[in-house]
């Protein structure tokens, strides 16, 4: 039988296992790596002298130079949709109609609520008292526009259209652009702080932002069509350009991989959704994705053009993540995406990203008393040009570098006082710093568990293989015939218990007796705290598993103490300071003080991509 593991983020340092750092409240947590964050960011924007972006999970990041990013909120908010800059003040929309704002970017206040529509995005507008304009402007669902004439008086405009608007632009002191849903863009002048549209265009497709030079030059960006998973795609009006403010526009055809001109866009390209657009000193970069994975080398899309009409798509590795929005400042753009990207370049030519080695999911990790390492699963290495991690090593639990160390991925890792044993497939290995690996033992069985205990290395896995060793480097194999498996093994009040579809005892880790009865469900992880053996258990498919709480104190007789979501697991355990923490596939955090009442902490981890997981 295969298990699940953590199929919660790709690359996050957030989760504590039994010897981890449980010092602060759980209801508090602080992102390690990807540093600053590695949350999707939705939009991104410059002012005050800084970047500001925003994303899932109220996600508020900022930077003075696009490069060191500090990360402002996380998990107080829903969803940030939006963010924009105007004469000294920061607002964000998001999900439900949320508003927040801000004179500093670190320090925000929502407003009350005007609608319970998602804003999908906002603009602002540093020349508002003068030009009789609203200082923001924030569009959403249902044709919803929400403007404000300072940081605190903000009002509903009355609906010109039912169809959904995603982006809006000022590109004028006197004028916005909206750009939304069947080709919708709108443009907004005033009177007397009153807006009123008086333009429209349509078109078949959804356009979701829109930029300017501020000279008349307008883009607005969208969707490949209605149906973007059509093969081959057809395109048209994929970019909108407009010569003069966005009174009149031309489109920009993209069909079967091909432009109006019969040229070849790069492969997979020619299927792609733009999602951002941004204009700056060197010419426009719009954004977006190919609707493909990392598992076909690239899923980011970079379009640039000097003049708006023209566009050219950069280096299919610009980017391993999906990009949203793009945003120019300081002589910098900066694009952000999935997982936390942001990739940035001054000349619109060559690109960095602030934040690498993010894609990975992490399966393991483990610390003792001066040193914590974390394994990771390169998602589709085997096909990705982009640079992942196998292994994060911290001497802190703050502070994680990136191993170059050729290892494989760990399934489990455990820590004694002065090394680091992890596990995979058949093999044992060893290490004392993170970065020099030794290759111990040859399991004729793959194994799924370690743990460090009682002063000695028990590993379990397949077949009923159980292997001791109390240096790490020569192991005793202990195994009981049986076509059972074991996943995790455990010690406590002078029992070990190892686990899995089957369970078995030993007193002293070399001989081990077979319990008379299974476990009710398939067991994954175990630890021992508060008189009693509680592990994280799964019933059902292996593709449609519910998570189960299970304890037991002798190994033989167990009792279901929490059932999951149906459908869902729980995909991790520990144990410290007399509080048990188990996490959940959703994200949810369950708490208990004594293995048998769990009750949710009402903070979740940080759920990246629903894409990522790693089954062994």
């Amino acid at each position: 039988m295969k298990t699940t593991i953590l199929n919660l983020f790709w690359g996050v340092i957030f989760l504590l296992t039994a010897k981890e750092l449980l010092a602060d409240p759980l209801n508090q947590w602080t992102w390690r790596f990807p540093y600053p964050q590695g949350s999707t960011l939705n939009a991104v924007t410059y002012g005050g002298g800084k970047f500001v972006a925003v994303g899932a999970n109220g996600t508020i990041i900022t930077s003075p130079d696009g490069y060191n990013w500090t990360n402002q909120t996380f998990g107080v908010f829903p969803n940030l949709q939006g963010v924009a800059y105007a004469d000294g003040e920061y607002a964000a929309v998001g999900d439900g109609g949320l508003i927040l704002v801000s004179s500093n970017a670190m320090s925000w206040t929502q407003i009350a609520s005007l609608t319970n529509n998602t804003l999908h995005g906002i603009a602002g507008n540093s020349s508002w008292l003068t030009a009789g304009m609203p200082q923001f402007l924030a569009v959403g669902d249902a044709g919803t526009m929400i403007k404000c004439l300072n940081k605190t008086n903000w009002s509903v405009v009355a609906s010109v259209t039912s169809n959904s608007l995603y982006g809006v632009q000022s590109i004028s002191p006197a004028l916005y652009i909206i750009a939304g849903a069947l080709g919708s863009v709108i443009k907004v002048s005033t009177s007397g702080y009153n807006l009123r549209p008086y333009s429209f265009v349509g078109n078949t497709n959804n356009l979701y932002a829109v930029a300017s030079d501020g000279n008349g030059i307008v883009a607005a960006v969208g969707d490949l069509n209605q149906n973007p998973w059509n093969y081959p795609p057809h395109s048209t009006n994929e970019i909108l350009y407009s010569l003069n403010s966005g009174s009149r526009w031309s489109p920009q055809l993209w069909v079967d991989g091909l432009d109006q001109y019969g040229r070849a866009f790069w492969f997979p390209s020619q299927m792609f959704i733009l999602h951002g657009v941004a204009y700056g000193t060197n010419g426009f970069v719009a954004v977006g994705d190919t609707g493909y994975t990392l598992e076909y080398n690239y899923a980011g899309v970079v379009f640039t053009s000097t003049n708006g009409q023209t566009w050219v798509e950069s280096s299919p590795y610009t980017s391993e993540n999906r990009l949203y929005a793009a945003t120019y400042g300081n002589g910098l753009y900066v694009l952000v995406g999935d997982a936390g990207a942001i990739v940035m370049s001054s000349n619109l030519v060559k690109w960095t990203e602030a934040t690498v080695y993010h894609r990975s999911a992490i399966t393991a990790i483990a610390c003792n008393t001066n040193l914590c390492i974390a394994s990771g699963l390169p998602m589709f290495r085997e096909y990705a040009s982009f640079a992942d991690f196998v292994t994060l090593v911290s001497t802190n639990g703050v502070n994680w570098m990136v191993s170059t160390a050729n290892v494989p991925t760990m399934v489990d890792l455990t820590g004694s006082d002065n090394q680091i044993v992890g596990v995979r497939g058949n093999g044992i290995y060893t290490t004392s710093d993170g970065y020099n690996w030794q290759s111990n033992g040859s399991p004729t069985n793959t194994l799924h568990g370690v743990k460090y205990a009682n002063g000695q290395f028990i590993a379990v896995g397949d077949n009923g293989a159980i292997y001791s060793s109390v240096d790490g480097t020569n192991w005793n194999n202990n195994s009981i015939p049986t076509s059972g498996s074991f996943y995790g093994v455990a010690f406590g009040n002078g029992l070990y218990i190892a686990a899995g579809s089957i369970a078995a005892t030993s007193v002293d880790g070399l001989s081990w007796s077979l319990c008379p009865s299974n476990p009710p469900a398939t067991i994954t992880r175990i630890v021992y705290g508060n008189g009693l053996f509680v592990a994280t258990a799964y019933v059902g498919s292996f593709f449609n598993q519910t998570g189960e709480i299970l304890t037991s104190q002798d190994g033989i007789n167990w009792q279901v103490q929490f059932t999951y979501y149906s459908g869902n697991m729980i995909t991790g355990i520990a144990y410290n300071g007399g509080v048990f923490l188990a996490i959940g596939s959703l994200g949810s955090m369950l708490k208990s003080s004594n293995g048998i009442n769990w009750n949710y902490t009402g903070s979740n981890m940080p759920i990246v991509d629903y894409e990522s997981f790693a089954i062994y």
